[in-house]
């Protein structure tokens, strides 16, 4: 191999290895919709108390990696991971709260395992979880009975996948069990596909 062919597959070597070593950072931003001040973190912040943006947080925008919010110092109180995306809003638990970050890594993390639906005198109780994001990402939620408004237990507009235990249950976009529905019997779905962001209310169906 010619000195002029080692330069070029060095040169395209090093092209490729910047192209994949994008560096992780995330946006914290004063107001909803991504406006008002802004910080830019590339790595951990474990206590915001030392500078100006202690739980002023009210909107984030991921570019890479998954990272860990927490609304105490030193990655205490409540904590929640989120991947890359842009959030527009935080959840109540997050927003004008968050206290430090970090860095947890740069892949999604794996799915939650499915336990056996629990079982109450011989008879398997129903149960499903909400996430609020795709793969089994972000807050959650585990019901047990019928829910006719989201709102009530805050989670309307928020599930994005869920996991089934037990029971067969039936999601729909509205109310009351009203507009699109879907019916999902026990298993995973790590997508909710046109029920994504949109499900205000779940229910059990009968047997």
């Amino acid at each position: 191999m010619t000195l002029a062919c080692m330069r070029i597959l060095a040169a395209l070597a090093c092209a490729m290895a910047a192209s994949t070593a994008v560096a992780v950072e995330i946006t914290l931003y004063e107001n909803p919709d991504f406006a008002g001040r802004r910080l830019v973190l590339r790595g951990t912040a474990a206590n915001f108390d030392r500078g100006s943006f202690n739980d002023r947080a009210m909107s984030i925008s991921i570019r890479s990696g998954y990272w860990e919010l927490c609304t105490d110092a030193y990655f205490q109180g409540d904590c929640v991971r989120m991947g890359p995306g842009e959030y527009r809003k935080l959840p109540p638990s997050l927003a004008n709260r968050i206290s430090s970050v970090r860095i947890v890594g740069s892949a999604p993390p794996p799915p939650p395992p499915l336990p056996p639906p629990p079982v109450v005198g011989g008879v398997s109780r129903a149960s499903i979880t909400l996430f609020e994001r795709r793969d089994f990402g972000g807050q959650s939620i585990t019901l047990t009975a019928s829910v006719s408004s989201l709102e009530r237990v805050g989670f309307n507009d928020r599930a994005d996948a869920a996991i089934v235990r037990g029971g067969v249950w039936r999601l729909c976009e509205h109310a009351r069990q009203q507009g699109n529905c879907r019916t999902f019997p026990p298993g995973r779905y790590n997508d909710l596909g046109s029920l994504g962001g949109k499900v205000s209310s779940v229910a059990i169906v009968p047997r």
